[in-house]
C-alpha cells in the first residue's frame, strides 16, 4: 500500500514539474481575436506620448508577432513606465500590450517576459511604420571632452535630427554655461546630473557651480537635474534658463538660488520644482500661459512675486505655500478661468498681510484653503468693479482666526457665493464678518448665511479632522462638532 501511495506522489510531483516547465511557453492571448477581426492600430511612444496609426499593411506582421509571445512569469504591476504600448483595436474592443523592453512586456495587468528576440523584432517593425521615431532617453551613454577640458556623458534622443540629452558635466568653472552643441550633437534637454567630479574634488556641476546659462535651443530640464540636499548644499545661486520650455519635477529642489526669471518660453514647472530654495527672495513669470504644478514653489524664501498681469495658465495645489511674501496681486483671469488657482496655493504664508485684486475681474474665485494659516492675513478688499466673489473653504472661527476674518466688498452689485451646505439648507461663508455698501448684493446674501462660531477642541485636535491647520471637509461641517451663527454683517455708505 505504501509503495502505492508513494508511486503515485511521485507521478504527481512529475506531472507538476512538467507543468511549471511548460508553463513559461504558456501562449498569451490578447482576447481570442482574428487578423480579419482588427479595425486599426495605435502605437503610443512612452518617451514623447506620441500616438501612431499604423496602416494595415502593418497588420498582419504585428498580429503574428504579438500573437505569438510566450508567457515566463506573471505578477501584478507595481511600476510606471513602458516603451511603447501597442493597441489594437478588434471586435469593438481596445487590447493592449505595454513593451517595457525587448524582453518584458504588460498585458491584462501583469508583468511578462517574453522572448528577447521576438520582442526586438515587434519593436523594429513598428518603427518601420512610422512609430517609435524616438529612442528612449538613456539606453546608451556617450563622453565626450570639449577643448577647454569640461567632460560631458550624453545619450542620443533622435539620430534623424541629431538630438541628445545631457546627463552630466566635469568642469572645472565657476560660471558654466551649457552648450547647444556637444560633438556635433544637438542638446535639447539636460536630465539628471550624478555629481561627477572633475580632477579638482572641491568644483562640481551640482555643488560648487554658482552661476549657470543654458544655451539656445535646450527645451527641457529632466527630474532632480539640479536638486540639493541639506547634507551637501550647493552654490548655484544663479540661472539663465535661455529658451526651456520645460522644466521637471524637483529640478531646482533645494537649492542655493536667489533670483529667477521665467522666459516666455517656459510653459510647465513641474511638481516641488523649486521647493524649499530657501534664499530665493524674487520670482517673476513671463508667460501668461504657464503651468506652474503642485508645489512648485513650496517653502522656499520668495518676498517678491511678480505674476503675469493677464494669465490663462495655471496654479497648482500648494505652489506657494509657506513663502515670505508679504503683498500678493492676484493675476487677471477671464472669467472661464477664474478657477485656476487650486487649493492652498498660497496656504501658510505666515508674512503675508495683503492681497491685491484686480480691476473689472467677472469672477475671482478664492478656492479651498488658498489663504489657509495666513494669519496676518485679516481682511480681503475686492474693487468695485469685481461682478462675482466665491469665497470657498478658508477655516475661520472665534476660536480658530487663522485665515481671513473680513471680506471688504465695495461694489454694490458684486455677487458673493459661499458654500451651499450638503443639505442645502443654508448658505455657509467661512469669515467673520462681511462688510459691503448697505442693500448691496452681498449684505443681502451674507444676511442669510452663517458662519462658523466655535470648532470643538476634539475637532481642532483631530489631524483627520484639519486640527492642524489643513482644510476641513465640507462634509464635516454637519458634524454637531461645529457651533454655527448668523454671520455678521457691516454696512457701509456707498
Amino acid at each position: 500500500m505504501r509503495k502505492r501511495i508513494l508511486s503515485g506522489c511521485l507521478v504527481f510531483l512529475t506531472l507538476v514539474a512538467i507543468f511549471v516547465v511548460l508553463l513559461p511557453r504558456i501562449p498569451i492571448s490578447l482576447g481570442g481575436f482574428s487578423e480579419e477581426d482588427i479595425t486599426k492600430i495605435h502605437v503610443v511612444d512612452g518617451n514623447n506620448g506620441e500616438v501612431t496609426e499604423i496602416p494595415e499593411e502593418g497588420f498582419s506582421e504585428i498580429y503574428e508577432l504579438t500573437k505569438g509571445m510566450n508567457r515566463v512569469f506573471g505578477g501584478q504591476v507595481d511600476f510606471m513606465g513602458w516603451d511603447y504600448d501597442v493597441i489594437i483595436f478588434a471586435n469593438n474592443k481596445e487590447y493592449s500590450v505595454e513593451v517595457i523592453s525587448e524582453d518584458t512586456v504588460i498585458i491584462d495587468g501583469k508583468v511578462l517576459s517574453i522572448d528577447w528576440e521576438l520582442g526586438r523584432r515587434l519593436k523594429e517593425t513598428v518603427k518601420k511604420y512610422g512609430a517609435m521615431k524616438t529612442e528612449i532617453v538613456g539606453d546608451v551613454e556617450h563622453t565626450f571632452t570639449d577643448k577647454a577640458g569640461n567632460n560631458y556623458t550624453y545619450s542620443i534622443i533622435d539620430e534623424k535630427d541629431k538630438s541628445i540629452c545631457l546627463h552630466h558635466i566635469a568642469t572645472k568653472q565657476f560660471e558654466f554655461t551649457i552648450p547647444a552643441q556637444i560633438d556635433g550633437w544637438k542638446v535639447v534637454r539636460v536630465g539628471q546630473f550624478y555629481a561627477e567630479l572633475s580632477e579638482n574634488p572641491a568644483v562640481d556641476i551640482n555643488h560648487n557651480i554658482r552661476a549657470l546659462t543654458f544655451s539656445p535651443g535646450i527645451k527641457e530640464i529632466g527630474e532632480s537635474a539640479f536638486a540639493e540636499d541639506e547634507e551637501a548644499k550647493g552654490e548655484l545661486s544663479a540661472v539663465d534658463l535661455g529658451t526651456v520650455g520645460k522644466i521637471g519635477d524637483s529640478a531646482f529642489a533645494g537649492s542655493s538660488l536667489e533670483k529667477l526669471f521665467l522666459p516666455q518660453s517656459v510653459y510647465e514647472v513641474g511638481e516641488n520644482a523649486f521647493s524649499e530654495c530657501e534664499n530665493l527672495k524674487e520670482v517673476t513669470v513671463a508667460n501668461p500661459a504657464i503651468e506652474l504644478k503642485d508645489g512648485a514653489f513650496g517653502s522656499s524664501g520668495i518676498e517678491n512675486l511678480e505674476l503675469p498681469k493677464r494669465m490663462t495658465g495655471k496654479i497648482g495645489a500648494w505652489c506657494f505655500d509657506n513663502i515670505a511674501i508679504r503683498t500678493l496681486r492676484w493675476p487677471e483671469f477671464s472669467k472661464k478661468d477664474a478657477k485656476n488657482i487650486d487649493t492652498g496655493a498660497f496656504s501658510w504664508c505666515k508674512a503675508l498681510t495683503k492681497v491685491v485684486f484686480p480691476e473689472n475681474q467677472e469672477h475671482i474665485y478664492i478656492e479651498n484653503g488658498v489663504f489657509g494659516e495666513c494669519k496676518k492675513l485679516t481682511e480681503l478688499t475686492f474693487p468695485k468693479t469685481t461682478g462675482k466673489v466665491t469665497y470657498r473653504t478658508n477655516l475661520y472661527a472665534d476660536n480658530y482666526k487663522h485665515s481671513c476674518k473680513t471680506l471688504n466688498i465695495l461694489g454694490k452689485d458684486t455677487e458673493l457665493k459661499g458654500i451651499t451646505t450638503a443639505k442645502e439648507d443654508y448658505e455657509l461663508l467661512t469669515v467673520g464678518e462681511i462688510k459691503a455698501p448697505a442693500g448691496s448684493k452681498a449684505i443681502k446674501y451674507a444676511k442669510k448665511a452663517k458662519r462658523m462660531v466655535k470648532i470643538s477642541e476634539k475637532l481642532l485636535n483631530d489631524k483627520e479632522w484639519g486640527g492642524d491647520g489643513e482644510i476641513l471637509p465640507e462634509y464635516y461641517m454637519e458634524s454637531g462638532e461645529v457651533v454655527y451663527g448668523k454671520m455678521k454683517v457691516k454696512e457701509t455708505k456707498i
